[in-house]
């Protein structure tokens, strides 16, 4: 060890009310962060490992039994009511067709548009908020991904009955699944409430 390590640790030890600092305690505490270093990525397996359990259980388990029994919720004898949710999750594709179906339905007010200007000074960027059009820009235009979500939850219905949907079907302001797969990927899953 260098003498600037050893009046360093000194001076700590001083600095400290007297107490001192060993290379000793050092190694202790070094490994006492490695050992519970471990501790901690062996828990984030066993967690992991516990999660998938879980979500097989509620997602997959659980709703498979009650569809298979042609039910949507039940009271155990515990008196806990399992209830199974439907979820349908969408992943857009093809952008351009997105869009497009969002204007042929007149509901393109969801799309957002976001700007990228480059680095600019302060005189540039107040003109900028008078005079837009003066300067060159990158723009892109989205709809964010929970929007996405809720819009076609409400466009298939999915918080509808049976008969709320069809009739939604008929006057045409519900949609099918099958009606978006030109842009869009739909993909449905079971969430299992217990109260």
């Amino acid at each position: 060890m260098s003498e600037n390590n050893k009046n360093f640790l000194s001076d700590v030890a001083n600095e400290e009310g007297g107490e001192q600092i060993t290379l000793v305690r050092l190694k202790e505490l070094v490994e006492e962060q490695k050992r519970l270093t471990k501790k901690v990525e062996e828990a984030e397996e066993i967690l992991k490992m516990h999660k998938g359990m879980l979500r097989k259980v509620e997602e997959e388990d659980i709703p498979m039994l009650l569809t298979t029994a042609n039910l949507s919720e039940i009271k155990l004898s515990t008196g806990e009511k399992v209830t199974i949710k439907k979820q349908d999750f969408i992943t857009i594709e093809d952008q351009e067709a997105y869009f497009k179906f969002l204007e042929d339905r007149n509901e393109d007010d969801i799309i957002k548009l976001n700007m990228k200007f480059s680095k600019m000074s302060i005189e540039k960027k107040k003109a900028l908020v008078l005079f837009l059009k003066e300067y060159d820009y990158d723009s892109d235009d989205k709809v964010y991904y929970q929007t996405t979500q809720k819009y076609f939850r409400e466009l298939f219905g999915s918080e509808l009955s049976d008969a709320e949907r069809q009739c939604g079907l008929e006057m045409g302001s519900l949609i099918l699944k099958e009606d978006i797969t030109s842009f869009a990927k739909v993909y449905t899953s079971f969430k299992t409430k217990i109260k």
